[in-house]
């Protein structure tokens, strides 16, 4: 949510200041920002964020205060019903940016302040200042996210909100909201979505000593993994036509992946040692090793592999029992010191579907050498 906030922000800034350029029509506008914010999300804010938010924790972004959401979250570990606080606001607020984001598309495309919140709402509102981006968060939230929220909104629901947008032209300008949600915003959205016994993933991986899972890719690929906004599955980079300069993986693993359905998750190890990592720089790529927050464990859609996900006799699936065939203890042992079974539990998998976002990366900008 601080991510979006700060990135929001800036653009809001550029807004006020006549900085932000002119559209010939409204498609133009809403695409052109939909850019402009992913621009300033990944060059301006991702690298600043965590310094912004460890020395100012209270600074106010908007109407957000990192400390009100950083002492939720740490509660919402062991609280389920803080965790579905935590879930409806990351919805409620991402609603209202993207309000507050299309109104400015409007009126960069020549129309009126007033008339772009009617547009967006079917209201007529009045300024009798110049608003703030505090401001316009607020006529959103009265205006429409409350109502729809309120519609819309179940515990339940919550896993398919986003989407449910899909399902009316609530209008906005004729579109779905669904529609102009980022697909990065969606990806991050699809990772937040939680498993429902999660605070069980979390005791076990306590229990175990799991601080990050690990992704081993060439150093050459962080330039892209930067722009793109995280690691994607194969199956995404092929039907998004994505070159990656080293990809992983060959035409039999490939074939394997998609004969056990697999195609479509990036790969994770427990351990911080994988043996197809030395393989790779005995090849003679420059490999590096990033490190992934554990949280990706507890999406709904994550899956885990006992071995490697390639092997014949591997057995994988979402549930907790699926994490619990894990041989941990195997996978965070050195690999040379292994013998039989457990040199193939070592290499134990976490697979993501389609993405993991960049923000779940928490070394992307140094990360470790292998």
């Amino acid at each position: 949510m601080m991510y979006r906030a700060y990135s929001m922000m800036f653009l809001w800034v550029r807004y006020q200041n006549g900085m932000l350029p002119k559209f010939e029509s409204q498609d133009e506008a809403l695409k052109g920002m939909e850019m402009l914010y992913g621009k300033v999300a990944l060059e301006e804010i991702h690298q600043n964020l965590e310094h912004w938010l460890e020395v100012r924790p209270s600074e106010k972004v908007g109407n957000l205060i990192f400390t009100n959401y950083d002492a939720k979250a740490t509660a919402a570990e062991f609280s389920p019903s803080i965790l579905e606080e935590l879930e409806f606001s990351y919805i409620f607020d991402l609603l209202q940016e993207k309000l507050v984001l299309y109104w400015m598309a409007l009126v960069l495309c020549g129309n009126t302040a007033v008339d772009a919140i009617a547009k967006l709402t079917d209201v007529v509102v009045e300024f009798t200042a110049p608003p703030t981006y505090a401001d316009m968060k607020h006529i959103f939230q009265e205006l429409f996210v409350k109502q729809y929220l309120h519609k819309r909104y179940s515990a339940e629901a919550a896993n398919h909100i986003q989407f449910d947008v899909c399902d009316e032209q609530c209008s906005l300008l004729g579109l779905n909201v669904a529609k102009h949600i980022s697909e990065h915003e969606q990806h991050i959205i699809n990772v937040s979505l939680r498993k429902e016994d999660q605070s069980a993933f979390r005791s076990l991986l306590d229990a175990e000593g799991v601080e990050y899972f690990y992704h081993y890719t060439a150093k050459s690929n962080l330039e892209s993994i930067r722009k793109l906004g995280g690691l994607f599955s194969w199956q995404y980079c092929r039907d998004h036509a994505i070159d990656v300069p080293s990809p992983g993986g060959t035409d039999q693993t490939h074939y394997l992946d998609e004969k056990f359905g697999l195609l479509d998750y990036v790969r994770l190890s427990v351990c911080p040692d994988y043996p197809m990592a030395y393989v790779r720089k005995k090849a003679g790529l420059d490999i590096v090793v990033l490190k992934i927050k554990r949280d990706v464990a507890f999406a709904k859609e994550t899956i885990f592999s006992d071995i490697n996900a390639i092997d014949e006799n591997h057995v994988h699936g979402g549930d907790l029992q699926h994490l619990k065939n894990i041989n941990i203890s195997a996978a965070l042992t050195e690999y040379p010191s292994l013998s039989g079974m457990l040199k193939k539990q070592h290499d134990a998998e976490i697979m993501v579907k389609e993405c993991v976002p960049i923000e779940y990366i928490v070394n992307i900008d140094n990360p470790d050498e292998f």
